[in-house]
């Protein structure tokens, strides 16, 4: 036989070997995947020596060891149902590990069983965003892979499994092999250990819902004392302009050429920057529109409770432990004689948001059903696009007579996946340059009627876009990277040209708005005011971690810190943090689940 034959029979058997093995491949070419993605994006920035990649090896050992043991199993039993048992773990390892590949590549954060069951209450809204993700720029692509995954899946669990003893002996020494090496190597306690841990570990280990004891909670609040918090006193401006503030989703200062010289996708943005006053170091709180809303309208940082299963169905809300709250931003302007208007054109039901949002204290909240989006195309949530909901704002302008308002203004056409409602092009250049040409038209037209004459214009964003970072805005931001937002705000038609370069955050405009409409005005370490001149800064800034909830990131003048939370076992991880602080979030969490600040406690 010549040697072209030769080599041709190879390959040809060794392509049937793979076609007729063809899902533990295909679990390995995932695999493959995530180590590398991983060890690429994390030991660049980092610059360490393929830590990485041999953390993320030992801990998918244990599953991969697992999944093999299983599948020995299934070769060892004659009985067919029951060898069918032993490869459905197989199964469910394989979907979840790829789910969360796929999470972890489309929004660099992971597969999270919390968030599986809390939207699993908004199923439709859920059902709406995928389908227009299918039509998206990886979408198509990953849809026809997951129909694949699926057929070769179920071929696997059904088809019985035969294998040479060579063969078993192999898989049963290996799979125990990677289970030794996963339970017996150190933990290096690493603080963005969240890269790296199997999405198993991740879940079932997820510190922020483990319960503060009795014990520990009673004497905590018994010894607190608030007096270590450094206050100032000053006078308030006492003035109550009409306000609106526009909350754009995912706006971020990435995309400004003028808050970050990365990108150049909002030429409107920039303009108003520029002419008016400006935010160059704004922080979001929060890294959802969730965390976004509680952190600008209670001036709360949206650290969760340890989480708690509520009503009788054991579903898991959003906004729970932040219902109820002793502060809101609508209740402190009602008090001021103020007509507060949530004004948005999604859905209001998402989320459980339209519950927490009249819980909160909004006179109104106007949502998709509004008659002024009649005949408009629908897109997320059933959301008619930004022009739509600019246009309802500015006819309301023309027929309100309120002497005082509030509105605030929550867009949806950038919310992700991303789509020009114009263009119908699918990439987040485009819906973020239609965003920002809406608001540009916006305030063109805001300019020309009477609202500056007592108004105020807030501009800014729910949280940073939902995307892996990059590694300029790495570099730019450094560890504030995922929290940085514009903030703009435009007191008249008159520019002013000021820029702002003091650290602030989200949860600075409840007391910000408290110091401006009051005759007394309080700043301390964990509240600043925006407004003043010159603005005041909060000593610490709050950041919760997208990757990993348990973790929250300090930003102060000295430096960066993270706090990791685990009950009693609450501590810094990373960089140092005074005890007061720990203490005062371990006390704000404990507290707000005792108080059952949560929907059920709401609804009854």
């Amino acid at each position: 036989m010549a040697p072209s034959s030769k080599i041709l029979k190879k390959i040809r058997l060794i392509s049937q070997h793979i076609w007729r093995n063809r899902f533990p491949y295909l679990f390995l070419v995932f695999i493959v995947y995530r180590v590398l993605r991983v060890e690429r994006k994390y030991g660049e920035k980092t610059d360490t020596d393929w830590f990485f990649l041999q953390q993320t090896i030992i801990e998918d050992s244990l599953m991969i060891g697992i999944c093999l043991l299983m599948l020995f199993l299934s070769t060892i039993i004659k009985n067919n149902k029951a060898s069918i048992i032993c490869r459905l773990p197989i199964l469910a390892c394989f979907l979840t590990y790829s789910a969360d590949v796929v999470v972890y590549k489309i929004f660099g954060t992971r597969l999270r069983f919390d968030d599986i069951v809390k939207f699993s209450n908004d199923l439709s809204d859920v059902i709406s965003v995928a389908s227009q993700f299918i039509f998206s720029k990886h979408g198509f692509q990953i849809s026809i892979i997951v129909l694949m995954l699926a057929g070769m899946s179920i071929s696997f669990v059904m088809r019985q499994k035969s294998m040479s003893w060579r063969g078993k002996l192999s898989t049963l020494i290996l799979s125990l092999c990677l289970i030794c090496l996963s339970i017996f190597s150190e933990d290096p306690q690493y603080c963005h250990a969240w890269v790296y841990k199997n999405v198993f570990t991740l879940n079932l280990k997820n510190h922020i819902n483990t319960q503060y004891s009795d014990s520990f909670s009673d004497q905590l609040i018994s010894t607190y004392n608030t007096d270590s918090i450094s206050t100032v006193h000053t006078t308030g401006q006492n003035i109550q302009p009409n306000i609106i503030m526009v909350v754009i989703e995912s706006l971020s200062s990435y995309h400004s050429e003028f808050f970050s010289g990365i990108q150049k996708l909002t030429p409107n943005l920039d303009r108003i920057a520029k002419q008016h006053t400006s935010y160059t170091n704004y922080h979001a709180n929060g890294f959802s529109t969730e965390g976004g809303l509680i952190s600008q309208l209670t001036g709360s940082p949206p650290i969760p409770c340890p989480n708690v299963f509520s009503n009788e169905n054991k579903r898991l809300f959003s906004f729970e432990g932040f219902y109820n709250p002793e502060r809101s931003l609508p209740n402190l302007l009602k008090q001021a004689g103020y007509r507060t208007e949530f004004i948005t054109s999604g859905r209001t039901s998402f989320s459980n948001k339209k519950e927490w949002l009249t819980n909160i204290g909004f006179d109104v909240i106007e949502g998709h059903e509004n008659p002024a989006y009649k005949g408009w195309d629908r897109y997320h949530f059933n959301a008619a696009p930004d022009e739509a909901l600019y246009l309802h704002v500015l006819d309301k302008l023309n027929n309100t007579s309120d002497d005082q308002f509030f509105y605030f203004i929550e867009t949806v056409s950038s919310h992700f996946p991303f789509l020009n409602p114009e263009t119908k092009e699918r990439t987040e250049e485009a819906a973020i340059k239609y965003v920002d040409k809406q608001l540009g038209i916006f305030i063109d037209q805001l300019m020309k009627t009477d609202f500056f004459d007592n108004g105020m214009l807030i501009i800014t964003s729910d949280h940073r876009t939902m995307i892996p970072l990059n590694k300029v805005e790495q570099e730019t931001f450094g560890e504030s990277a995922p929290a940085r937002v514009p903030l703009i705000i435009v007191k008249g038609t008159v520019p002013d040209h000021s820029i702002v370069e003091t650290p602030l955050q989200q949860t600075d405009l409840f007391n910000s708005f408290n110091c401006l409409i009051s005759t007394e005005c309080v700043t301390s370490d964990f509240n600043g005011n925006i407004f003043s001149t010159p603005a005041v800064p909060a000593k610490y800034i709050f950041h919760a971690n997208g990757g990993d909830p348990s973790l929250v990131s300090v930003f102060s003048p000295d430096h960066f810190a993270q706090v990791g939370f685990n009950g009693d076992d609450t501590k810094t991880i990373t960089g140092e943090l005074p005890q007061d602080i720990i203490d005062m979030l371990n006390v704000d969490r404990i507290q707000r689940t005792k108080n059952g600040l949560s929907a059920s406690a709401h609804a009854n």
